[in-house]
């Protein structure tokens, strides 16, 4: 009987244990949230290591007292999960969703639907947490499958930040429910078949000016996906030919940043939205404080509200100036500077990942000769600018015009001038709070091109044209691995370089 009784608290504790830590984190969370609820954080979708999660759209209808909430996730661990389901909590209401997807493989991803009664005026802030219950495998993964990975109970959680977002509404017959998804970090695909519904779009590039010879104004999109890059379009020319310069988006806009003319350097900046329909009007906001370009010198990134632009090149000298500003749909508001970069280099590349800012190689101008270099350097970044510098793992060559972009934890990098010729070589190498570590060469691009303009959503890393007068187009999948291998994809309308691409 003594043994019968001990054998019945050992199974208690491990069969309630669990739900346990679960109510204690969610508790956690929720105060958190309550906590913050008055002050300010910045615009993020966070949560703990294993489910990365990538962005989260909040659309409300105060009409119908509806709301539907939008989340992307992907699993960065080595196992498959197969999610149960979501619960997300914002102030005093709690929301159940599911995610589609429910079965994710590594580095796979899922989009999660919940909806709920809360109703938020449209542009207001909304602060929530979220808490995922699957079940995982820890066998090989050559084994696994959705039958198979149906034990040993996990959760994650996390929080969120975001606007309310309007919530179109349609009426149908059907009751029944059906995701799609594929996203990046600001636009979001998911149709939901109900009384009330939200559709948007599935990804899209959208590339800017570039040389053809002389510096051009077209402006082009084109759709993406696992199989590739779609149609191009023409939509609205930028107001000026641009090239030499850098472009970023961010919820629904698009940022460009200085550039040559092919006489002149530019301080000019302008903004315009972007959508399934292509580009809308450009508008001129704040300029940049330094007159820039040269082979799109200034590596500049958008993140949580904030545009960084660092170091590059002005006439006559690359240079180490670091600023940032806000963005919204109104513009660009007050360029400040903040901690200067350690080199002064140009066509270097900057990417951002979770809070932090990662720039890789690089060539320093002077005496009119370029001195390449492999150094690669991070750092926190905030609404209050960039922090302090540290190097971290150089690259494996000296380098620049290479374009890199950043996944689920890992960064990816293509192309450039090593060395004094054009490379094919691709290297990728894990990135975290505290740098980069090793890098590692993975499968090379079918050509050798420089200042290539390569973006990744979804898993795929997209590529498109370059110098080497060239309007070729390949993607690939990418993992923990690497890049997989590179398919030819619709090319672009016009063999172009020094032109600038951006998923959004």
């Amino acid at each position: 009987m003594k043994q019968m009784k001990e054998q019945s608290a050992v199974e208690f504790l491990t069969i309630y244990g669990f739900m346990f830590v679960i109510i204690g984190v969610t508790i956690t969370i929720i105060a958190f949230v309550a906590y913050t609820t008055n002050g300010y954080i910045p615009q993020q979708c966070s949560g703990l290591t294993g489910l990365n999660c990538q962005f989260v759209i909040y659309y409300s209808n105060s009409l119908q007292a509806n709301a539907i909430i939008t989340m992307q996730l992907t699993n960065s661990q080595s196992v498959p999960i197969n999610i149960s389901n979501i619960t997300v909590s914002v102030r005093n209401f709690t929301f159940n969703g599911t995610c589609s997807p429910q079965f994710i493989n590594p580095s796979g991803w899922t989009v999660c639907t919940i909806q709920g009664p809360y109703t938020p005026t449209l542009g207001s802030q909304i602060q929530g947490s979220y808490i995922i219950r699957a079940k995982y495998c820890n066998s090989p993964i050559s084994n696994l499958n959705q039958t198979s990975c149906n034990f040993e109970k996990v959760s994650y959680v996390g929080t969120f930040m975001t606007t309310a977002s309007k919530l179109s509404t349609t009426t149908t017959s059907s009751t029944s429910t059906t995701s799609t998804a594929s996203t990046t970090s600001s636009t979001s695909t998911t149709t939901t078949s109900t009384s009330t519904s939200t559709t948007t779009t599935a990804p899209y590039v959208y590339c800017v000016g570039g040389n053809t010879g002389s510096a051009v104004n077209n402006v082009y999109y084109a759709p993406i996906s696992t199989t590739g890059v779609g149609s191009w379009a023409a939509t609205t020319n930028y107001p000026v030919n641009i090239n030499d310069f850098v472009c970023s988006t961010s919820n629904g806009y698009v940022y460009c940043v200085g550039g040559y003319t092919g006489s002149s350097y530019l301080s000019t900046v302008y903004y315009a939205p972007i959508s399934s329909t292509g580009v809308g009007t450009w508008t001129s906001t704040t300029a940049y404080p330094l007159a820039s370009g040269y082979y799109s010198t200034n590596a500049c990134s958008a993140s949580n509200g904030y545009i960084y632009c660092v170091a590059g090149y002005t006439p006559g000298a690359s240079i180490t100036t670091v600023y940032y500003a806000p963005i919204s749909s109104t513009g660009v508001g007050t360029w400040t500077s903040t901690s200067s970069y350690p080199l002064n280099v140009y066509v270097h590349t900057c990417s951002i990942s979770n809070g932090y800012i990662y720039c890789v190689a690089g060539g320093i101008y002077t005496g009119g000769n370029d001195n390449l270099v492999s150094n690669v350097y991070y750092a926190p970044i905030s609404s209050t600018g960039v922090g302090t510098w540290t190097s971290t793992s150089s690259y494996l060559v000296t380098d620049y015009g290479q374009s890199c972009s950043i996944s689920s934890g890992y960064i990816y990098c293509y192309g450039g001038d090593a060395a004094g010729s054009y490379t094919t070589a691709v290297y990728y190498a894990p990135i975290s709070s505290t740098g980069v570590g090793a890098w590692s060469s993975t499968a090379a691009y079918p050509l050798a091109l420089f200042n290539s303009q390569c973006s990744i959503s979804n898993g795929y890393f997209y590529c498109i044209a370059g110098h080497g007068n060239t309007n070729a187009v390949y993607y690939a999948p990418i993992s923990s691995t690497g890049v997989g291998t590179w398919t030819a994809s619709t090319s672009y309308p016009l063999s172009i370089y020094s032109h600038s691409c951006n998923i959004g």
